[in-house]
């Protein structure tokens, strides 16, 4: 083997290990999951059983069941990627929203406020 295929057979090494470490970087990046990643199914449900917790996230009065449907949508879809991981881990296995900090109980409060204001302005029309 010469000095010369020596050398390429290094840099071809190099570029492939590259490859696999940008790639699998990416990866990570791109599906944005952990191995402790709350899904948001699991967070779904987690804070839907808690909406007790506070009266400023009960769902709207005398709701319909598609109003309801879409109140629960509203909630659980505009909070998840909004709050932070620790806070999604904290719905979903606490059990107790008191638990999160106050940045990510506001966000879900006025969420939830947004969303009743959009069941009842839905109503209006």
């Amino acid at each position: 083997m010469t000095a010369t295929q020596s050398k390429n057979r290094g840099i071809y090494q190099v570029a492939a290990a590259l490859l696999v470490s940008i790639v699998g970087i990416n990866l990570f990046f791109i599906t944005g999951v952990t191995a402790n990643e709350v899904s948001q199914s699991e967070y779904r449900e987690a804070l839907l059983d808690q909406l007790d917790y506070d009266d400023r996230l009960i769902r709207p009065s005398d709701a319909t069941d598609a109003e309801n449907q879409f109140y629960d949508m509203c909630l659980t879809n505009g909070t998840y990627n909004r709050i932070t991981a620790r806070g999604r881990d904290v719905v979903a296995h606490a059990d107790n929203l008191g638990k999160l900090h106050d940045n990510d109980f506001e966000i879900i409060v006025f969420r939830a406020r947004d969303c009743r204001r959009e069941v009842y302005d839905d109503r209006d029309q």
